[in-house]
């Protein structure tokens, strides 16, 4: 698997998407200043304004990603999958990056949900930061011969300045 740094088209593109969240939301940017804290502001309240679903959920991966990047020393970078590089974050904790397909897919979101309960794609994608934040955390830490803890154990972890 090649993994590479962005290049700055795509540096410009992450910037061009935060941006975009940030200006769609102006009226809660005093009180919630990232594109992630707008987001998750914006899913708690239930609304998404005039913001199409689908950006929603593009955006919102974007958002976790720079939140991940600028508080966890995470690192944007592209993952080399067949043919073609797709988007993604890695941590020096862990052994593989995390690709933002995995994250839409859900395989890094442990919560809990009604069962039937409908779920937008950007709730899922940003309530996988606590189980990626705890995981990583645990990685920084942990005996190589304990196995992973249980989802509330590693909530236990993330940092209360997360």
């Amino acid at each position: 698997m090649s993994i590479r740094e962005l290049n700055k088209v795509e540096e410009l593109h992450v910037t061009s998407v935060l941006n975009t969240v940030i200006t769609e939301f102006d009226v809660w940017k005093k009180s919630h200043e990232t594109a992630f804290h707008i987001l998750e502001f914006a899913s708690y309240e239930g609304c998404g304004g005039g913001f199409p679903d689908h950006m929603m959920n593009y955006s919102s991966v974007f958002a976790l990603a720079d939140h991940l990047v600028s508080n966890h020393d995470f690192q944007w970078c592209k993952v080399k999958i067949k043919d073609w590089y797709q988007w993604a974050i890695r941590h020096k904790s862990l052994s593989q990056s995390i690709i933002f397909q995995d994250i839409y897919d859900g395989k890094w979101n442990k919560e809990e949900y009604d069962e039937g309960a409908d779920r937008p794609i950007f709730d899922i994608v940003l309530d996988s930061h606590y189980y990626i934040i705890g995981y990583t955390e645990w990685m920084k830490s942990k005996n190589k011969s304990e196995t992973e803890p249980e989802y509330e154990e590693l909530l236990k972890l993330i940092p209360a300045d997360y």
